[in-house]
């Protein structure tokens, strides 16, 4: 990891300063991903630190992320384009090839036992989670993200024709580099560190305790979250949606709303005893053919990616505070000191949902 570097020029202070946006603009937008914009994620070829090739004959990826496309949605300062980030060739090709060179991983018949890593997340984003400070406390969304990579993952060991339960690794890692130029660093960092567990598990004792399952077991379970009536149905009932669990099961409990777009926000009203009032606690509603996300208060159309959904807009509006520039000196914008005013600002950004629990990232 890189220590942040936060000392800022005066000049450029002056620019932020003078050149900020502080009008936030909300209304439904519809973008769809330009799919022939890509960032090919190069994982570079690892320096091995500890080898555990004479107790492991293979590894197994089983890519089995809600969408397989992409691993993040990017954003490029010189083309002005947005696009995917990709792996070079597929994630099981690469990250198998990377994870046998990272482990001294050579096959030998003589060793049976393979592991196999079905990865169920794995999401760079520039906004991964709220901020954290230096002191180590963890910010508010207004006040920024820390760019990382979400990753879900279930390690098994394969021993004869039967599947044993080593660990699950569920985490966000924060990397400080820079996207998406430095996507294989995300990957590859957030790899090394769930494998670093393997080294101290013993694997007879695993096959001895633990419970016997089939593929068809593993898949099965895995799968379970493929079955949202959001995905298998037809057709979508109009309504607003209160959480995510009713978009998840199409099943919106507000019937009847008007959408209103706002200069500071989007707002959906209801009538309740004949009195209509505006409706804060949503997170969603649906026209009758298409569905759209509230995302810091805004509205976004969100499109089918897979086996989950995507969409165009934004996460928060982030808060910050510059100096007043009538009251500042070249003094106050070196130290950082002086009087200053809030201003918020936003970042449209392409953002996928998390199926488990709505979060987007």
């Amino acid at each position: 990891m890189n220590l942040k570097n936060n000392a800022v020029s005066a000049f450029l202070l002056f620019c932020l300063i003078f050149f900020v946006n502080t009008k936030v603009v909300a209304q439904i937008e519809t973008a769809l991903l330009k799919t022939n914009f890509v960032i090919k994620a190069t994982l570079k070829k690892p320096e091995t630190t500890k080898s555990i090739n004479k107790v492991i004959h293979s590894f197994h990826i089983i890519d089995f992320r809600d969408d397989t496309t992409s691993v993040g949605y990017c954003y490029s300062s010189v083309t002005l384009k947005s696009g995917r980030i990709v792996f070079e060739n597929s994630m099981d090709v690469d990250l198998n090839k990377w994870v046998s060179d990272y482990l001294d991983i050579v096959a030998d018949d003589a060793q049976k036992d393979q592991v196999f890593i079905w990865v169920k997340k794995l999401r760079v984003s520039n906004e991964a989670m709220p901020i954290v400070f230096e002191d180590g406390r963890q910010g508010q969304a207004q006040n920024g993200w820390e760019k990382g990579i979400v990753a879900k993952m279930e390690f098994y060991l394969k021993r004869d024709s039967f599947f044993y339960p080593l660990y699950r690794y569920d985490s966000t890692l924060i990397v400080d580099q820079v996207l998406p130029e430095d996507a294989g660093i995300f990957i590859t960092e957030v790899f090394k560190d769930a494998l670093a567990k393997l080294y101290n598990i013993n694997f007879d004792a695993v096959a001895y305790r633990a419970k016997k399952l089939t593929l068809n077991d593993i898949a099965t379970f895995n799968k379970r979250n493929n079955n949202h009536p959001i995905l298998n149905e037809t057709e979508f009932k109009k309504g607003a949606y209160v959480n995510f669990d009713e978009f998840k099961n199409n099943n919106p409990s507000i019937k009847e709303y008007q959408f209103r777009k706002g200069e500071m926000g989007d707002f959906l009203y209801v009538k309740e005893n004949g009195v209509e009032h505006p409706e804060r606690m949503v997170w969603g509603f649906c026209d009758g053919k298409n569905i759209y996300i509230k995302s810091a208060d805004k509205f976004s159309l969100l499109i089918r990616a897979g086996n989950t959904f995507y969409f165009d807009g934004i996460k928060s509006i982030t808060r910050k505070a510059v100096h007043r520039l009538m009251y500042t000196s070249v003094f106050n914008l070196v130290t950082n000191t002086g009087q200053k005013r809030t201003v918020y600002k936003t970042k449209p950004r392409y953002y996928q949902i998390d199926m488990e629990d709505g979060e987007v990232y």
